[in-house]
């Protein structure tokens, strides 16, 4: 899930003292090109995305200021990014925008592009999903559908709902409400959306609906496609993450809870036989710090600042172990040169964003997924670090492609390609392993 932090204009602070007046003359709005002509009294400066010089200021929510020879809407105010989180399903992707709007591109099929088509073709730029009123605060992309939380905590779903996965029976031409969760007795706070399901959290408890074929709801049998109802733990989770076919939570104390289709030991549970339809504790010491959910395996960021999967190694190294490893159904910890911040899981990859702004990929990398520098390959269990300009804050997985949120407001994104999910304006059978910024272009704030 993807959330919305800067949603707030700043104003000029009074102790303001740093204020680029770059090349230009007084009063005359200075447009830039390069980072090395934002510099004034001896302070460097950087080059946004919108043309214009922002400086460092400890005021701003960014860490950043527009100087005064930005034109009159930006100049001296705190810089925000345009896009604030990306959510990347199996062949499309979405963006959550500075004003609560959300841009999809990709499969256009099923309306999981949220711009009232059922029977659109791939899309190879971004469209806006239809208006959600009021404006969203996260997103979580599912295998062809999409859901969004609003300010309010009412959740809007669009895409594909054959598994009732919007929370309604039939097919859905744009976002729906989902008014099953109204009885919840208090706002949503949280979501997920998996293959064919999804779920939300609320401090009453949590909450999914879907596709329940391996218990992935957490109803405490499997079997069927269910409309919204409370998943059987007593406890409130801190945060939840859904993969294709299985569900995990996790708590306060950093104890993570999981179930669902254990056919990899992505549940944890020791009988890959069988799914597991109430949540089971993840045998582990460690204590987890944020989660993510692929196909057939699962990972964390641990309270230590590393990464730790359990789950299916075999079908590609998604665990970073060699081939030798089969499965795991405790926590393995995987090799990184430095502290990791954010983890994400496609279908048979995983990625993880380190604390320097670098993104590091292993397993899978048919279409590219990795980055570039690494020819494509079915196993790749050791780590390909990607570096972005500006450094990574945000690094998020689909199926088989992978996007990343630079500091300077770029997204880019690379591997499979077939439906334009890399927002790049074509489509293609072989993806891709190189980094993509046209996207961002594309992804305009007013």
């Amino acid at each position: 899930m993807v959330t919305r932090t800067w949603l707030s204009r700043c104003v000029l602070a009074s102790s303001l003292a740093l204020a680029s007046l770059g090349c230009g003359a007084a009063g005359v709005p200075f447009e830039c090109t390069a980072d090395a002509e934002c510099t004034h009294d001896g302070a460097a400066g950087r080059c946004e995305k919108t043309g214009y010089c922002s400086f460092p200021d400890t005021s701003c929510a960014t860490g950043l200021r527009y100087g005064e020879l930005a034109p009159g809407e930006l100049a001296s105010q705190c810089f925000e990014p345009c896009v604030l989180g990306l959510a990347l399903g199996g062949q499309h992707s979405c963006a959550l925008l500075r004003d609560g709007s959300v841009a999809c591109w990709g499969n256009g099929r099923d309306g999981r592009l949220g711009d009232g088509r059922l029977d659109g073709a791939a899309t190879p730029e971004p469209v806006r999903v239809d208006a959600i009123v009021p404006a969203s605060a996260a997103l979580a992309a599912g295998g062809a559908h999409t859901c969004a939380l609003a300010e309010d905590g009412t959740v809007w779903c669009w895409g594909k709902n054959d598994h009732r996965q919007l929370g309604v029976v039939g097919a859905v031409p744009g976002p729906l409400r989902v008014t099953a969760l109204d009885g919840a007795g208090a706002p949503a706070t949280g979501l997920a959306a998996g293959g064919a399901h999804s779920c939300a959290r609320a401090s009453v408890g949590t909450g999914c609906w879907g596709n329940n074929e391996r218990g992935q709801l957490g109803r405490g049998s499997g079997g069927g496609d269910e409309l919204p109802a409370m998943v059987d733990f007593a406890n409130a989770f801190q945060e939840i993450a859904a993969g294709d076919g299985h569900s995990c939570g996790r708590t306060l104390a950093g104890t993570v809870h999981c179930w669902g289709d254990n056919a990899g030991l992505q549940v944890g549970g020791p009988d890959k036989a069988v799914p597991y339809p109430t949540p089971l504790m993840l045998q582990t010491p460690a204590r987890a710090a944020s989660l993510e959910l692929g196909t057939l395996h699962s990972c964390m960021v641990s309270s230590n600042e590393g990464v730790e999967c359990w789950g299916n190694n075999l079908l590609a190294g998604q665990l970073g172990r060699p081939q030798t490893v089969h499965e795991s159904a405790t926590p393995l910890h995987v090799a990184l040169s430095a502290d990791a911040a954010q983890v994400a899981a496609g279908a048979t990859h995983s990625c993880a964003l380190d604390v320097d702004g670098r993104a590091w990929c292993w397993g899978g990398n048919e279409f590219g997924q990795h980055g570039p520098g690494r020819a494509p390959s079915t196993f790749e269990p050791e780590a390909v670090v990607v570096e972005l300009p500006g450094g990574i804050v945000e690094v998020a997985a689909g199926a088989f492609h992978t996007c990343a949120r630079t500091a300077k407001d770029e997204v880019y994104c690379w591997g499979a390609n077939e439906q334009g999910q890399l927002g790049n304006g074509r489509t293609d059978a072989e993806g891709q392993s190189e980094p993509d910024a046209t996207v961002a272009a594309k992804l305009v704030c007013e």
